[in-house]
């Protein structure tokens, strides 16, 4: 019979090399993820994601790659749902803080959409994607509030000079302009953004409202056809 402490040292050790090797799996997985969302398998990305979460459930990245994919399929309760968990594991955590704040924005819950984007935006004034949904959040909020929107146009501004593909700050500029009444430059942006993103709904919604204002009917008639080509 053997001692007890050989027993436990066995037991000890094969508890420590079952650890070792749910790390290393989880490492593993973690790694074939990445190599597949670079080559543009997200689906399959995010079942190696997944497995990551099965072995390592507080794992960051992959909890918010995870959100981010459900995201990308236009599952944004599924989303939310990983973004916060990120958040309770890394409340500082920008991408996951700047996701959830467009999302909220999308929902219009401006409150909490304005929370997130504020710490993102402590955390990391410089990046662009932060600028411009702050700018955007800032715009809706002065609206609701009836105070100046001037700060957050000029924050739009200068985004889309940075970058023109970032959405929710051109239509801080297509709506600035709608409210100025100057129809022609509202139009403007949205079709500069539309160069960008071909297939952002809501940027062809703006510019089917746009068009009625104006009056273009035939350009109407045009616009609901293009729409509806799109998302049949």
């Amino acid at each position: 019979r053997l001692p007890a402490r050989w027993l436990f040292a066995g037991l000890l050790t094969a508890g420590l090399a079952a650890c070792d090797s749910a790390e290393e799996r989880a490492a593993g997985h973690f790694q074939t993820a990445m190599e597949l969302l670079e080559a543009g398998e997200d689906a399959r990305a995010n079942v190696e994601f997944r497995n990551v979460l099965q072995l390592q459930p507080d794992n960051v990245e992959a909890r918010y790659q995870v959100g981010a994919f459900a995201r990308s399929r236009n599952n944004l309760r599924g989303a939310v749902s990983q973004y916060r968990s990120v958040l309770e594991l890394a409340p500082q955590h920008v991408p996951a803080r700047r996701e959830l704040a467009e999302i909220m924005l999308i929902a219009n819950a401006l409150e909490e959409a304005d929370r997130h984007i504020e710490v993102a935006f402590t955390n990391a004034a410089e990046d662009v994607r932060v600028r411009a949904i702050k700018a955007a959040v800032d715009y809706r909020i002065a609206l609701q509030d009836g105070t100046s929107t001037d700060a957050a146009v000029e924050m739009a501004r200068e985004v889309v000079e940075e970058d023109p593909t970032l959405t929710s700050a051109r239509l801080v500029l297509a709506a600035a302009a709608l409210d100025s009444g100057a129809l022609e430059e509202a139009l403007a942006q949205v079709d500069a953004g539309l160069e960008q993103a071909p297939e952002e709904l809501s940027l062809h919604v703006v510019r089917l409202g746009v068009l009625e204002q104006m009056e273009r009917i035939d350009d109407v008639g045009a616009q609901l056809q293009r729409m509806v080509d799109l998302y049949p």
